[in-house]
């Protein structure tokens, strides 16, 4: 009865033109709901609507949810269900002055950005001339702009030049052109009579200020909200919004379709709001584990066959969905150490895997350490087993070993700068207040050229961080990262034969047959090279090819030498294979990865390998210390222990029947207490407890 329920107070606000906002918990059948609102509209209103040129219009987060939806109303004419991207372009696309006005505008808002630094900066320095060259290039793009006869266009990369803008700032121009046109409020207000938002929570802040704060007051317009604020898990987005500020009516969710009771249990022990789920359907057994291990170099496939499906009765035959927040251990597993270490730099002069290059382990063996002096004192600093790794041929470069003592004999080494063996000039040139680790890398950089990355960060130009290889493209902030999953998202779409889609994702221009067939041969020619190639070469050949095209903030990236430090070129120097792999894991064992379903998808037995040190962003350990209290409900604050409090909520509530949290680092005993309070004292493992006991005997 509760869905039927909430189905009427649908119904009867959309009958009343009563603005709702529906807080549906995790498995509670969100999209059926929406999906109910939007047919009892098409039955309500389907021949006043196509008789009067309306539209219902339904922003969805995602490509894969605005495909169910348009699949569960069979296609129906009147309702368009669009991404944000899509909905505001067709929005501002007829307004082409005013685009152009505001590209200009938004070029020109550069160009001062760039005079305040030329006005406080000297001449000679690098930061000086950035600012020069870039204004250079802004002002050809407004000579180009202000002379163009063609029409804005919006595609997946800029080109000022010809008129083309992206996602980024084509939000940007459409929040400024709507704000500022009135006419245009008018147009939307006719055109569409109802606005649905599917999980709403994702949606971008700015863009949720401008339809929440802006169109909504200023129009008659209907908007329907679903989601759940306890589902957001990236920044930027708008979260909670307050139905009594924003005079929408509040409508809770409380069935949960999806879960055990047990799951379910948890789920309303996490959440500290209104909203208590309920078990509804068909009735579901299941089993929820805590394991407190604390071991972070744990076999995570070993203890899944040997424990967890011992503990939860299960055979091979049953699958269990397997979730990381563990990236170094599954980045070591699955073969992209590298790739993660590189994304996971950080101020430490210390060397990580994959900063060592492949060549220096040679520079240690006795025949070059018969004619090195310098390779001969290092080698006779490493420890014995080391030495004897080196010399019988079993080490490898990316052994954790030896980069560990490496660091402690060799970078550490506060007199091995001192050493007699280094020309007086090199070492004289350093400053004094340096710290030694920093000389002593910058020593090795010059003695073996080529074989140690560069020891020089520049973390204000360029961002980057593990967690952009996780999340989506719309939460992702690496220019890098992002073209390499276009590319892996291009190869897919060939190899499945989605043709449609490939082509309309691909730079290039098809005329006639000869061009498909050229087409066919160079993403034959991009899989093979893919396989075997760096990841310089890989982005080479599609940009020379037009397979894909550079985006502005990419050419810049090339040709700014400034941008060109330790993690660019290494980027640039790893085999891309390591990213497919990357690739690969995101799809199936990230909680992030929205694209391909993850955070709204469920599975029968889930078990999810968490480690605090593997995260700047997200702290179990902080948040059990912190709850019941974090993210009142009167604040909107996205902290540390919120942001963890939601993304455990998504990742619990995946489980139909069975949930396992296995947590790799060190929990306090607060934290042990809440962990023992959310999942019962006898759901509670504490491995480490009987480790360390059995070590004591």
């Amino acid at each position: 009865m509760a869905s039927i329920g909430v189905v009427d107070q649908v119904y009867e606000c959309i009958d009343n033109s009563e603005s709702f906002i529906i807080e549906a918990g995790a498995g509670s059948g969100k999209t059926w709901t929406l999906v109910k609102a939007l047919e009892y509209i098409i039955q309500k209103e389907e021949k006043r609507f196509q008789k009067q040129h309306r539209k219902v219009a339904c922003i969805t987060y995602t490509n894969v949810a605005k495909e169910e939806i348009i699949s569960r109303i069979n296609g129906n004419e009147i309702v368009e269900v669009k991404t944000i991207h899509d909905f505001l372009w067709k929005i501002i696309e007829p307004f082409q002055k005013e685009l152009k006005q505001e590209l200009l505008l938004y070029i020109n808002s550069k160009i001062q950005k760039n005079l305040e630094i030329l006005s406080k900066s000297k001449e000679t320095t690098q930061k000086y001339k950035n600012a020069r060259d870039e204004n250079e290039k802004y002002q050809e793009r407004i000579e180009s702009l202000t002379k163009l006869k063609s029409r804005i266009q919006y595609k997946d990369n800029a080109n000022y030049k010809k008129g083309i803008i992206s996602h980024d700032v084509m939000l940007e121009l459409s929040i400024n052109i709507i704000n500022n046109n009135k006419k245009l409020l008018k147009i939307i207000q006719d055109t569409y009579p109802v606005i649905f938002i599917d999980e709403y929570q994702d949606t971008k802040s700015a863009v949720a200020k401008l339809l929440i704060e802006h169109i909504k007051p200023s129009t008659s317009i209907l908007f329907g909200l679903f989601g759940d604020y306890y589902q957001q898990i990236y920044n930027g987005t708008v979260g909670r919004v307050d139905a009594n500020l924003h005079k929408f009516k509040p409508i809770l969710k409380s069935e949960n379709y999806r879960s055990s009771d047990v799951i379910i249990s948890i789920l309303n022990r996490i959440r500290t709001d209104d909203l208590e789920q309920i078990p509804s359907g068909t009735a579901k057994e299941g089993k929820s584990h805590f394991y407190y291990i604390n071991n972070r170099e744990l076999d995570t496939e070993k203890f899944i066959k040997e424990r967890i499906s011992l503990d939860f009765s299960l055979d091979a035959s049953d699958n269990m969905k397997k979730l990381f927040l563990v990236t170094k251990a599954i980045a070591k597993k699955n073969g992209y150490i590298e790739l993660h270490e590189l994304y996971d730099e950080d101020d430490s002069a210390t060397y990580k895997v994959g900063q060592i290059k492949s060549g220096f382990i040679g520079m240690l063996r006795s025949n070059k350490r018969d004619v090195s002096q310098i390779s001969r004192i290092i080698f006779d600093m490493l420890p014995t087993e080391i030495q004897i790794a080196i010399d019988n041929g079993s080490l490898q470069n990316n052994d954790d070993e030896f980069i560990d003592a490496f660091n402690k004999y060799i970078v550490k080494n506060k007199k091995f700068n001192e050493l007699e063996i280094f020309d007086d000039s090199i070492v004289q040139s350093f400053e004094k207040s340096q710290k030694s680790e920093i000389i002593n890398r910058i020593l090795l950089e010059t003695y073996f050229p080529g074989l140690f990355s560069k020891y020089s960060l520049s973390r204000a130009r360029r961002a980057k961080s593990k967690d952009m290889l996780l999340k989506n493209a719309s939460n992702r902030d690496c220019i890098f990262a992002n073209f390499l999953f276009d590319i892996e998202e291009v190869i897919e779409l060939y190899q499945t034969d989605k043709v449609q889609q490939l082509l309309k994702k691909t730079a290039f221009e098809l005329n006639n047959i000869q061009d498909k067939l050229r087409l066919n041969e160079l993403l034959l020619e991009l899989i093979s090279l893919s396989d075997k190639g760096k990841i310089s070469e890989v982005l080479d050949f599609v940009n020379e090819n037009r397979i894909l095209e550079y985006s502005n903030k990419l050419k810049d990236a090339f040709n700014n030498e400034s941008m060109k430090d330790s993690f660019y070129e290494d980027l640039m120097e790893l085999e891309y294979i390591q990213f497919r792999f990357l690739h690969n894991t995101v799809k199936d064992t990230s909680p992030f990865s929205t694209n391909h379903g993850t955070k709204g998808a469920e599975f029968n037995n889930v078990v999810c390998f968490i480690d605090d040190n593997d995260w700047n962003s997200y702290s179990l350990n902080k948040y059990l210390e912190g709850r019941p209290d974090i993210g009142a409900i009167s604040t909107n604050t996205f902290d540390i222990q919120t942001r963890t409090r939601n993304l455990f909520y998504v990742i619990c509530s995946r489980a139909k029947h069975n949930l396992a949290i296995v947590v790799m680092s060190e929990m306090s005993s607060k934290s042990i207490a809440e962990a023992k309070s959310l999942f019962g004292e006898g759901n509670f493992i504490d491995c480490f407890a009987g480790q360390q006991q059995l070590q004591s005997n």
